[in-house]
């Protein structure tokens, strides 16, 4: 297994436990810690869960504690398992996603009608001890030993159990899929909202303002890696938000109603979609179409302009 990134700046490393399946796609953040131990920022799939723990092995590191962005499948679906091989662990978690980790049949069913045999790629996540879960609150400053701090800021949006986490010290913030993607691609670095149904147009600008407060010095979406110049990313994926909700609007008023269409007709108008669109494959999938479908839901039910 090649050795995970690390960045200097952050003081993290960069572990890619997915990449058997998609390189590149989801990365799980990892905050060595003082004792040989580590904090873990959205652990991944359960199918990546060996991956993290063969890389935190190759670290000398030991699992101090994970804290999940919000429960779906790609970003925390290995907690349950890693708190299985590290039984000294916990894991923080916005109260209104506390009770899929610790029973996720209900999130694997319903993940499994909404991606069908996609969602055997991610993995059905185990369940996860109920006493060593812990809710957050919005606010909330979690102290990792050796006194490195994260704040935690509930970011509802994409989903309503989202929460990011910012690190005043190093001036990062972990922004999961409240702040979009930027990603590398066979087409270059793109750019997009995530936004899968049932996507609260409103609320995703309020969160996106919430974090524009904190003028991070650089953001790290769980799709993909630590990006500087945090204010200017974060302006632009404000813009871009809008610009998509304004277009999808004005096609679904021209009577465009399914997400694959409304996706081409959005490429044909939007540089950012364009170059998604070009990137073609689970980047395409992934990150325009389900950011479509979710965007065109919310027009229908009367939540955009």
């Amino acid at each position: 297994m090649k050795p995970p990134a690390y960045d200097r700046e952050a003081m993290a490393y960069i572990v890619d436990p997915w990449a058997q399946v998609l390189r590149g796609v989801v990365a799980a953040y990892v905050l060595p810690l003082p004792g040989g131990l580590a904090a873990v920022i959205d652990p991944g799939p359960a199918t990546g869960a060996g991956r993290l723990v063969e890389a935190l092995n190759a670290l000398g590191l030991k699992l101090h504690a994970v804290l999940v962005t919000h429960v779906h499948l790609d970003h925390a679906g290995a907690t349950g398992a890693l708190l299985e091989k590290y039984p000294e662990a916990v894991a923080y978690v916005h109260p209104r996603g506390l009770p899929h980790l610790a029973d996720p049949s209900r999130l694997w069913e319903s993940s499994k009608q909404v991606m069908g045999d996609a969602a055997e790629a991610y993995g059905r996540p185990v369940p996860a001890p109920r006493e060593r879960l812990i809710a957050t609150e919005d606010g909330q400053e979690v102290e990792l030993p050796g006194g490195r701090v994260l704040r935690i800021l509930h970011t509802p949006g994409h989903a309503s159990h989202h929460q990011s986490f910012y690190e005043d010290s190093t001036g990062v913030l972990y922004t999961g899929d409240s702040a979009g993607i930027i990603m590398e691609t066979t087409v270059g670095v793109v750019r997009a909202p995530t936004t899968p149904p049932r996507l609260k147009p409103r609320l995703y600008l309020e969160s996106l303002e919430k974090m524009m407060k904190l003028q991070p010095r650089a953001v790290a979406p769980t799709h993909f890696g630590i990006w500087p110049n945090g204010p200017q990313e974060l302006e632009r994926q404000r813009e871009i938000f809008v610009r998509w909700m304004n277009l999808l609007a004005e096609i679904h008023s021209e009577g465009v109603r399914t997400p694959g269409e409304a996706a081409k007709r959005l490429a044909l108008r939007d540089p950012e979609a364009s170059l998604i669109m070009r990137a073609g494959g689970p980047v395409r999938d992934f990150f325009l179409y389900e950011t479509v479908w979710g965007m065109l839901d919310a027009i229908e039910r009367g939540e955009w302009p």
